[in-house]
């Protein structure tokens, strides 16, 4: 399966990036900057860097897709509304190119 992690970079994204390609899944991960990926080489793994608040960003890492993953956390230095704009855009992208599934896991902020 083609998986899009948007927040792969983070502490919840690592080990699910880790985890999906150990059981084989095609990973595209969705970063804000390269160098903060820990699997940067690995084998099925395509790095993306882009904003999730950038309609255009996400609609292009989306084309290819069977599932959109997100696992977006807020820092000090994000807009109030990252997850709801980022969720509108991953919504808008999964309807342009027919993806079904979507799995989200935020925490309390």
């Amino acid at each position: 399966m083609k998986i899009i992690i948007f927040g792969a970079s983070g502490r919840t994204g690592h080990p699910l990036v880790r985890k999906a390609l150990e059981r084989g899944h095609e990973v595209t991960a969705f970063v804000r900057g390269k160098h903060k990926l820990i699997h940067p080489h690995a084998e099925n793994l395509q790095i993306i860097e882009g904003s999730a608040l950038t309609y255009e960003d996400v609609e292009k890492a989306a084309a290819g897709q069977d599932a959109v993953v997100s696992v977006l956390g807020h820092t000090k230095n994000n807009p109030e509304d990252l997850l709801t704009q980022s969720a509108k855009n991953m919504t808008r992208a999964m309807q342009e190119h027919s993806i079904r599934r979507i799995i989200s896991l935020t925490g309390q902020g």
